[in-house]
């Protein structure tokens, strides 16, 4: 499942002309539901990289998928398939607070050959089950599995709002524009703040929801 090249066609937008983006993988959000809303986890892990591939969301959703976990795109491809194109580094899941989830997961990243990131040793169980962060790399790329936290960005809500993105017979859930503005606003990292600014000039005025802990 292998793209001629790197798009990204909005539903607002004809298929004919697809916007280009650098290191990320092909995939068309075809299928709007009404936007909206938290996640607990949001800063990134810092150790050591290793020799990580460019992100390939295609191949690291369809081992979900075929795994049947559940899961909903967020950080930088969720931004790209709310109109802001810009290179991503990694591709992050946010998934429910379900221990046989956590294992369909797992078998999942064992089939993409992941090792943790900080010390690039093989996954475990006991690195993802019950926990709130994993990261891991890949030969689709670097990959965040994130535990959602209260509402409006508790998985249940993300999901339940979030947008379906179709890459040849794949379809599987990426974040709505409220639910990426609450993370990126709960971030609040650089490029955090770039990416509100980017959308806000695409989309007008924001949605802003009430975050427990966060001033609007």
């Amino acid at each position: 499942m292998r793209p001629s090249g790197p798009s990204l066609v909005p539903k607002s937008e004809s298929c004919s002309s697809p916007h280009r983006t650098r290191r990320s993988a092909s995939f068309f959000v075809v299928d709007s539901i009404s936007p909206r809303r938290r996640h607990a986890c949001c800063v990134r892990s810092t150790g050591a990289m290793g020799s990580a591939l460019d992100p390939e969301l295609d191949v690291a959703a369809g081992a979900m998928v075929e795994a049947g976990a559940r899961f909903v795109v967020i950080g930088g491809f969720a931004v790209i398939a709310n109109r802001f194109v810009r290179a991503t580094e990694d591709v992050d899941f946010l998934v429910p607070d379900d221990l046989e989830n956590d294992r369909r997961i797992l078998a999942a990243l064992r089939q993409l050959d992941a090792v943790r990131q900080r010390d690039e040793q093989p996954i475990r169980d006991e690195h993802l089950l019950g926990q709130t962060h994993l990261r891991v790399i890949t030969r689709a790329g670097v990959i965040d599995v994130m535990r959602g936290g209260l509402p409006p960005l508790d998985f249940e809500t993300v999901a339940g709002e979030a947008m379906t993105a179709r890459y040849d017979a794949l379809e599987f859930p990426v974040a709505g524009l409220a639910s990426i503005v609450g993370f990126k606003r709960l971030a609040g990292r650089p490029q955090d703040r770039q990416d509100l600014e980017r959308l806000a000039e695409i989309h007008g005025e924001l949605p802003i929801e009430p975050i427990p802990g966060l001033d609007p």
